[in-house]
């Protein structure tokens, strides 16, 4: 038909070869995370080099989430439920069990909070679970919002009594 099969199959015998193969059409990122895992000898060589690259790349992977949970803080203009609800779903796939995941949820959520008097609340008297943490974090945010509203209320009325005057 004059067109050339995208894919061609390829049976390399000799195990090296197919290792060299396989790390020869990674991009070069995934090179540096394959190349130096260790491989064997033997006839299961290959296969074998697969398990351990496996393995260690979920690891790196598994890292990776963990990173990203413990460098999460409250974005501006975000609500600390939506916050909250963030850090649960980010904590959920970090392998985090039981007490170590509760007690790692309360502990980022209070480091990543944005208003630092809620902050300074929740580090001087710690809650007993994020449930705990939310109650006192939503009465600061509500009396924060509040504040404002006060105080844009106030400077209106201001600035209407002297344009007035």
């Amino acid at each position: 038909s004059g067109k050339f099969p995208t894919r061609v199959p390829v049976e390399l015998e000799d195990v090296k070869k197919r290792r060299f193969a396989l790390l020869f059409n990674l991009s070069e990122d995934a090179f540096r995370l394959a190349e130096p895992v260790e491989f064997g000898e033997g006839e299961n060589a290959y296969k074998d080099w697969i398990v351990k690259l496996n393995r260690y790349l979920k690891g790196i992977r598994l890292l990776r989430k963990r990173y990203n949970f413990h460098r999460r803080e409250q974005e501006p203009g975000e609500s600390v439920d939506s916050y909250a609800v963030s850090l649960r779903e980010a904590g959920a796939r970090c392998g985090f069990h039981g007490d170590e995941y509760s007690s790692r949820l309360v502990n980022q959520f209070i480091l990543g909070l944005r208003d630092k008097a809620t902050q300074n609340k929740l580090l001087q008297e710690p809650p007993n679970s994020l449930d705990d943490a939310l109650l006192i974090a939503r009465r600061f945010e509500a009396a924060n919002a509040t504040m404002k509203t006060l105080a844009r209320e106030a400077t209106e009325k201001s600035s209407r009594t002297t344009i007035g005057s």
